[in-house]
């Protein structure tokens, strides 16, 4: 089943699931030099698209993102 319609307030809340979740130890995983990281939600997290978390620059899950 393909997506034929984009939702313009995707990104947005993306951007702040980001600062919510990854934001706070994004500075340790540079630091750290941890460059996967493993999410295992649990609970009603688990309905959450990991995936559409957005830095503002990248998503959470682009292979070229540091340090993720």
């Amino acid at each position: 089943m393909a997506i034929d319609q984009r939702l313009d307030g995707v990104l947005p809340l993306g951007q702040s699931l980001w600062r919510l979740l990854v934001g706070p130890i994004d500075a340790l995983l540079a630091e750290t030099g941890i460059k996967h990281l493993m999410i295992v939600p649990y609970g009603t997290l688990r309905y959450l698209p990991f995936a559409a978390l957005h830095d503002g620059e990248h998503y959470l899950v682009d292979a070229s993102r540091s340090p993720c």
